[in-house]
């Protein structure tokens, strides 16, 4: 955050930095910034980290600015523990499942004599 503060302070003072170095100072501390807080928040949101405590982290991560933020994103996260994929089923299969659950298994559909349920269309029409 220091070439962000920097950067303002130049700004508003009477010092004149050539553009190049200001834009070049702007962008820097941006991207500080940011890292800082990308690395805060994956910090707080998951409470174990490696190695050293969070207010550890958080004390070097304020501590040595960009480079801070960057060991704990490299170092300090807990890694995703990996689980082998499971066994693709055949299509045919899942296509199956999907036509039970929207359209009920075959068995359901029939009446207990073993006879096909009439759909609307072939139902007849007319008084009862």
């Amino acid at each position: 955050m220091s070439h962000l503060v920097i950067a303002i302070l130049a700004v508003g003072s009477k010092v004149y930095l050539p553009t190049g170095v200001l834009v070049a100072l702007l962008v820097l501390g941006a991207t500080q910034l940011a890292v800082f807080l990308i690395a805060l928040v994956h910090l707080l949101r998951h409470p174990h980290p490696q190695l050293l405590p969070i207010w550890a982290w958080i004390v070097l991560m304020l501590a040595l600015n960009l480079i801070g933020p960057l060991l704990y994103l490299a170092v300090g996260r807990q890694r995703a523990v990996e689980t082998p994929p499971e066994p693709a089923e055949p299509a045919g299969d899942r296509s199956r499942r999907a036509v039970d659950l929207l359209y009920g298994r075959p068995e359901e559909s029939a009446d207990p004599g073993g006879r096909p349920v009439p759909t609307d269309d072939e139902r007849p029409r007319g008084p009862a």
